[in-house]
């Protein structure tokens, strides 16, 4: 069932509606209004309709937009709206170059104008829907998608605007609905965008870990090119963090471990370089208690990144392990894993351009096995120390005012760590990508004929 409750722009907008209307300047010149006269006249020879002539000033608005000449462009596209205040694209393009123009206020009232008046085509409610999402103003994106389904007739429109409609739910915090919708956007849509799976998954329920599992099923169908890699690893580190809901419930804890495990194998299915991957599936071998498999991942890890210490370290401490057990059942032993974990912040280090240099410094240092340092400023290091090899005392004796003069680390905390998941975790965490914000493109039309 499609809801169809019309949601009130906010009075903020509203206000910003009615300064505009009321006491705002022109959106252009008088010059440009000029140069629009004379263009109107010359393309409007007798016969020619209002309508038609509006479709015309569109389409050199549109180009005049994409060259970066927004004055002109807004120049036109009001033209276009007063010979045809039904032409959508004239408002939606206005809209765009208002936008353009750091003019938000503006922009935003000739959608919300839009949206009070209900169209009736389906492409306008979905454009329109597309820039609520892009001016972060889900509820009305809700509406609109709603509107949208109403309106669509073919088997494209249908599924635009229901992967729409799924996405601004989400955004909406309507979260039940978005879960009512997922099964029927998953087998009808076999949506292509990495942001359908990975929202989808964010919203998932913690004692329902199956119906993520689905989710994993259907981005695997429809997402297989090396650049989705990361998008398997994003839904494997959501499904991680799902177990920390349910550590009551053995059952369904293990079940998420299962979800991100097939998830890490499916982002090194697609893209086998980076040595992450292999670092995650141990990481997550070593949760489920599987320590051949464990062993195995760090084996690829340590050859495939001679430079990363810590897989190279942990197999020193397992392998002796592995052969030496008597378990029938095929267990390993617990490995005698002894580091300290230290937080330290770095002073004089102001942009990430240096971590690698002060990463690639610390592995001199015998008895440092890892060193991670935060992506953005302030930058904490977390540095994991065999204080069989030395102390940490000693540690920060030796890494002081290096690789060069203006850094110095004061200690922040210490953490004992005693386990090779302990260990891989502090590893996984601390090399976390950077997922940029997924940003809602401005909605696109081409010009009309």
């Amino acid at each position: 069932m499609v809801h169809n409750k019309l949601t009130k722009p906010s009075k903020l907008i509203c206000a910003a509606a009615l300064i505009i209307v009321v006491g705002a300047a022109p959106a252009c010149n008088a010059n440009e209004v000029s140069k629009v006269d004379d263009v109107t006249a010359a393309h409007s020879p007798e016969g020619v309709s209002k309508v038609d002539a509006a479709r015309q000033l569109v389409n050199k608005a549109v180009v005049l937009q994409s060259a970066g000449r927004q004055l002109q462009a807004i120049a036109y596209f009001e033209k276009a709206k007063a010979l045809d205040s039904n032409n959508w694209h004239a408002s939606l393009g206005l809209a765009k170059s208002l936008m353009l123009l750091d003019r938000r206020l503006e922009s935003i009232a000739i959608l919300h104008n839009m949206y009070a008046q209900s169209g009736t085509n389906f492409e306008r409610e979905y454009q329109l829907g597309q820039a609520f999402l892009f001016y972060n103003q889900p509820a009305l994106a809700v509406e609109t998608a709603s509107r949208a389904m109403q309106l669509a007739r073919t088997s494209d429109e249908k599924s635009r605007s229901l992967q729409q409609l799924f996405l601004s739910c989400i955004r909406d915090n309507q979260e039940q609905r978005a879960r009512d919708l997922q099964r029927q956007v998953l087998e009808e849509c076999k949506p292509t965008d990495e942001q359908v799976y990975i929202r989808a998954a964010t919203i998932a329920s913690p004692l329902t870990p199956e119906t993520s599992m689905e989710l994993l099923k259907a981005a695997m169908l429809n997402l297989n090119k090396p650049e989705n890699s990361g998008t398997f690893f994003r839904l494997a580190q959501i499904f991680d963090k799902k177990t920390e809901f349910v550590q009551y419930d053995r059952t369904k804890y293990s079940a998420w471990l299962r979800n991100s495990d097939a998830a890490y194998k499916q982002a090194f299915n697609v893209d086998p370089s980076p040595s992450l991957y292999r670092l995650a599936l141990a990481n997550n071998a070593a949760k489920q208690g599987h320590e051949s498999e464990l062993i195995t991942e760090l084996l690829a890890a340590h050859e495939s990144n001679m430079q990363d210490q810590l897989p190279g370290y942990l197999l020193s401490k397992l392998k002796p392990m592995e052969v030496a057990t008597t378990n029938l059942s095929g267990a390993l032993p617990q490995a005698a894993v002894n580091l300290t974990q230290v937080k330290l912040a770095i002073e004089g280090l102001h942009c990430s351009c240096k971590r690698s240099m002060i990463i690639n410094s610390f592995k001199q240092t015998r008895g440092i096995i890892l060193t991670t340092i935060s992506p953005k400023f302030p930058f904490v290091g977390t540095v994991l120390v065999d204080e069989s090899m030395i102390s940490t005392n000693d540690m920060l004796s030796k890494i002081a005012n290096k690789p060069l003069p203006e850094f110095n680390y004061k200690l922040i905390s210490t953490k004992p760590i005693k386990s090779a998941q302990e260990a891989l975790q502090v590893d996984v965490d601390g090399r976390k990508f950077e997922y940029p914000a997924v940003i809602d493109a401005w909605p696109e039309f081409k010009p009309s004929t």
